[in-house]
């Protein structure tokens, strides 16, 4: 059967005017249930060649990584040129060649020279020197510092780059991960710029579909591969990768430009980026049987799974809640959902252009606009001497009581009485009820300026 697999192969390719058949001579072809593991059987080989000159070597499908270790750059030069001789040799006995294009060399880390001496111009005093072989190699140019050079065996040099990409995640030099972050943030942006002419502000996708579009297509394509490079994050890029579905939060929720992250993903029922990737990595680990410990939970291989899971889950959530009592930010948000756990479990709450204005303050609202000098003045005009602020329309104000008694009609008839608190509004079985006020009181006043225009 394989034998036959392997022969008498022919490839076509058909059009209006022609048809080209040719003949195959050598390869598996694309997408076959079979070509994945002959190649194995053949790569293999390989892997065990180096392995035997003591070399390490990491490969998926026929994406190839050799790790050479040196103190300097002739130890790097030669160990690479090595390594680069026997897959050269490999690839020409396979009847195969290396892709120039696709290979590419990058000094990842080291901890510096060992100490030396040095004399000044004078040569009259000696100074101990302890460098970096990252430092010296990386900085190309005036003085003769440069990258090694290891050449394929056409002469041409393997090309050095600050930055690779190897299975979608981009490795810099010292294992900084600043590229990857700008990388995830393109991409998710042109991802997002594309949804957002269906996601206008009162039409257009609704919010449960770009949910499932923000969590099966955004968050598995910015924390593509977490695992493996999470724990490179510093804090400070941890905390900043939130800025990256500022962008799809807004879109979901339909929100204004001035409201904080923080208020966004609370509203939207969605993790921090930053403590997602967290959890991301904790599960990875937890997938793995990787050790691991984080405060008082300690995970070996031999812990039950989906107890550990959870623990990670509470921990996270707790993490979350903490973060978001002792901001300053999302103050009339934080009036709606004091508990960001128990946001979670609001699958009913679907925010809209106009509900998303009532649960940020950030909207339609005098004291909002006022603050960006969009409004003259703060004060409703409701002459009641105070702000116009979300919480006062809603709950107050003497310009929309029409609407509140409709409303409060509707509630009692189903023998529920009038919320007391912003919370309560968000309730099960009072939210329908606050979707229905809030869109009735923005459209007045949108009718309202346009009367007056």
């Amino acid at each position: 059967m394989i034998d036959s697999y392997l022969k008498d192969r022919k490839v076509t390719v058909s059009s209006d005017y022609e048809r080209v058949e040719r003949r195959l001579h050598k390869g598996c072809p694309q997408g076959s249930i079979l070509g994945p593991a002959f190649w194995n059987l053949c790569a293999d080989d390989l892997l065990q060649t180096i392995a035997r000159e003591e070399g390490k070597a990491f490969m998926y499908a026929d994406d190839l990584v050799i790790l050479i270790e040196g103190e300097s750059r002739g130890e790097l030069e030669k160990s690479g040129q090595h390594m680069t001789d026997i897959v050269c040799r490999w690839m020409d006995q396979q009847g195969m060649r290396v892709s120039k294009s696709k290979t590419e060399q990058i000094v990842l880390k080291s901890g510096g020279n060992k100490p030396g001496r040095a004399k000044t111009k004078r040569g009259k005093r000696r100074v101990t020197t302890k460098g970096s072989v990252t430092g010296s190699l990386v900085n190309t140019g005036a003085g003769g510092k440069r990258p090694p050079t290891i050449k394929l065996t056409d002469g041409s040099s393997i090309k050095y780059g600050d930055t690779v990409k190897y299975l979608g995640v981009n490795l810099s030099t010292k294992l900084t991960m600043n590229k990857h972050i700008e990388y995830m943030n393109a991409k998710g942006s042109r991802l997002f710029d594309r949804l957002a002419v269906l996601c206008r502000s009162t039409w257009g996708v609704p919010f449960g579909c770009i949910k499932i579009l923000y969590k099966g297509v955004f968050i598995l394509t910015v924390l593509y591969a977490a695992g493996a490079w999470g724990h490179l994050l510093s804090n400070t890029q941890a905390e900043s990768i939130q800025s990256l579905q500022r962008q799809p939060l807004m879109k979901m929720c339909r929100g204004y430009s001035t409201t904080s992250t923080a208020a966004l993903q609370v509203i939207n029922g969605e993790l921090p980026l930053d403590l997602h990737l967290k959890e991301k990595m904790f599960l990875y680990k937890i997938r793995k049987g990787l050790p691991f410990t984080v405060e008082e939970m300690v995970f070996t291989e031999t812990s039950n799974k989906p107890k550990s899971k959870r623990i990670i889950r509470t921990k996270i959530l707790d993490e979350w809640q903490q973060r978001w009592l002792t901001t300053s930010e999302a103050g009339t948000t934080k009036k709606f959902f004091p508990s960001v756990a128990e946001r979670l479990d609001m699958s009913w709450i679907k925010p809209n252009h106009y509900t998303a204005q009532f649960l940020t303050g950030h909207g339609d609202f005098k004291e909002n606009l006022n603050r960006f000098r969009l409004a003259p003045d703060p004060w409703c005009e409701c002459a009641a001497g105070t702000g116009e602020s979300s919480e006062h329309v809603l709950m107050e104000c003497s310009l929309y009581e029409d609407i509140r008694e409709d409303i409060l009609q509707e509630l009692q008839t189903k023998g529920q009485s009038w919320p007391r608190s912003l919370a309560q509004w968000i309730r099960e079985d009072t939210y329908r009820h606050f979707e229905e006020m809030c869109r009735r009181i923005l459209r007045r006043k949108e009718e309202g300026r346009a009367q007056n225009a």
